[in-house]
C-alpha cells in the first residue's frame, strides 16, 4: 500500500511539472507597443536621471497608463532640480491625486500655479528673452487643476478612482470659468 502511493505521489509531481514546462507564459510587453514605449522612457530616465525631459516624458507615460503610484515613484526619485519646472509639479500633484493623497496634491497643484506665476512674472521683466515654459494656456491649466483637487478635497474625495462622478462634476466646474471667459 504504502509503495503504491509513493507512486502516486511521484508521477502527480512529474505531471504537475511537465504541465510547468509545457506552459511557457509571454513577456507582458510583447504585444503592447505603449508598454515597449514606457520601457524605453524608463532606459531613458535611467541613463538621464537629471533630464527635465526624461522625467516629464516618464512621469507622463505613467499617468497615461492610469500608474499614479510609478509616476510618484519616478518623480520622487529624479533630481531634485527637475520639481523647479512647473509642469513637473503638475504631473506630481497629478500623481498624488491618483493615490488618494489629497492634500498633498492640492499643496503641489498649489506650488506648480505659483511657480508658473513667478515665472510668467519673471519672463515678463526679461521682455520674454526667458522660457520658462508657463505662458497663459498653461497657467490657465494649472489654475484649472489646482480648483479641481481642492474642490475634491473640500467634498471629501480621497480616491477619484472610486468616485468617478464627483470627480468629473469636479474638472467640470474647474473647466467651467475658462469656457466663460473665452466665450467673451
Amino acid at each position: 500500500m504504502g509503495l503504491k502511493l509513493n507512486v502516486a505521489i511521484i508521477l502527480s509531481a512529474m505531471g504537475i511539472w511537465a504541465s510547468l514546462l509545457a506552459f511557457e507564459p509571454e513577456p507582458a510587453m510583447a504585444n503592447d507597443p505603449e508598454r515597449q514605449r514606457l520601457a524605453r522612457l524608463e532606459d531613458r530616465f535611467a541613463r538621464e536621471p537629471r533630464s527635465l525631459d526624461a522625467a516629464r516624458a516618464l512621469a507622463h507615460g505613467y499617468l497615461q497608463m492610469d500608474e499614479p503610484s510609478l509616476a510618484l515613484a519616478a518623480i520622487r526619485s529624479a533630481d531634485p532640480r527637475v520639481l523647479r519646472d512647473p509642469m513637473m509639479l503638475h504631473q506630481l500633484s497629478r500623481a498624488y491625486e491618483g493615490v488618494g493623497r489629497m492634500e498633498d496634491a492640492v499643496a503641489t497643484a498649489g506650488q506648480a500655479l505659483a511657480r508658473c506665476d513667478s515665472a510668467m512674472g519673471f519672463a515678463e521683466a526679461l521682455d520674454g528673452s526667458v522660457d520658462f515654459g508657463c505662458n497663459p494656456r498653461v497657467h490657465a491649466m494649472l489654475a484649472m487643476h489646482l480648483d479641481a483637487v481642492e474642490r475634491l478635497e473640500r467634498w471629501g474625495v480621497t480616491d477619484p478612482r472610486a468616485e468617478p462622478v464627483r470627480t468629473r462634476l469636479a474638472y467640470d466646474l474647474a473647466v467651467r470659468p475658462a469656457r466663460l471667459a473665452s466665450a467673451r
